[in-house]
């Protein structure tokens, strides 16, 4: 259902269903950070053992990988909006549970990739505000020393950081591990999508309240999750790439620890 097709249904004046909607994602803005937050050091121990329980992999707090949703580009901006399927849209980057629950997300980086699916990542990576905060304050704050997330291998290796290793008999039964706890990440960006069709395309004229649309959908999606209002039939195509991966150089202590794992396992 359109805006104009809700105006008409309530007889509600298209400008009064803007501010309805601007002042509803506004206060749902205004809660994300009590619906969607990082895992305690005593909560992590839970998420953690959820997913010893799905794949076998220790230590793991969270999937992370991005999607791309299609928005109206601003004017004169569309060179920086315009991404390798020649949509204009912004990334959304999630890290979930295995409950498929959104721990952190970072929206509204631009779509354009000039050079491959995996520039975009890093870029999106290092711009993101959990990516700075591990910067200034270092990784303990976050991973408690010992956990990590795992992502597919567009992600650059860091000991926080795992992805998909080499193709050796114990390499690979570590892959198909990791594979099964990276696709809830994908399945969470196929159950938002599916619920919230707003994100199918966003069709408003402003990045800030794209970014407010997109975040309150993440919200939302959490808090169904949370009081077990779950989707039985979902779409599981997912908003994003399936290119080839281009490897960049690695972070030295993330690839030991990488080749640690599948010895445990």
């Amino acid at each position: 259902m359109t805006r104009f097709s809700r105006c008409d249904r309530f007889n509600v004046a298209n400008s009064t269903t803007c501010v309805l909607i601007n002042e509803v994602c506004e206060y749902i803005h205004f809660l994300s950070s009590r619906i969607i937050r990082w895992p305690t050091e005593c909560e992590s121990q839970i998420v953690a053992k959820n997913f010893f329980k799905l794949c076998g992999i220790p230590d793991t707090i969270g999937a992370i990988d991005c999607c791309h949703i299609n928005i109206t580009v601003p004017a004169g901006q569309h060179d920086s909006y315009l991404d390798r399927k020649f949509n204009y849209s912004v990334v959304l980057q999630g890290i979930c549970t295995s409950k498929k629950l959104y721990t952190n997300i970072f929206v509204g980086f631009p779509g354009a990739a000039h050079d491959s699916r995996i520039s975009t990542i890093n870029h999106v990576l290092k711009e993101s505000y959990l990516n700075k905060c591990i910067e200034e304050t270092g990784e303990e704050r976050f991973f408690y020393v010992k956990y990590h997330l795992i992502g597919d291998s567009a992600y650059p290796c860091k000991t926080w950081l795992l992805h998909l290793t080499g193709l050796s008999r114990v390499k690979l039964r570590y892959n198909i591990k990791l594979g099964s706890t990276r696709v809830k990440i994908e399945n969470s960006f196929a159950l938002l999508v599916d619920r919230w069709r707003i994100l199918n395309f966003v069709n408003v004229y402003s990045i800030q309240k794209v970014v407010r649309i997109i975040r309150a959908c993440c919200v939302l999606h959490n808090y169904c999750l949370l009081k077990c209002d779950v989707m039985d039939d979902v779409n599981q195509q997912v908003l994003g790439y399936n290119d080839p991966i281009i490897y960049e150089p690695e972070d030295h202590a993330g690839l030991i620890k990488r080749d640690q794992i599948p010895r445990l396992i």
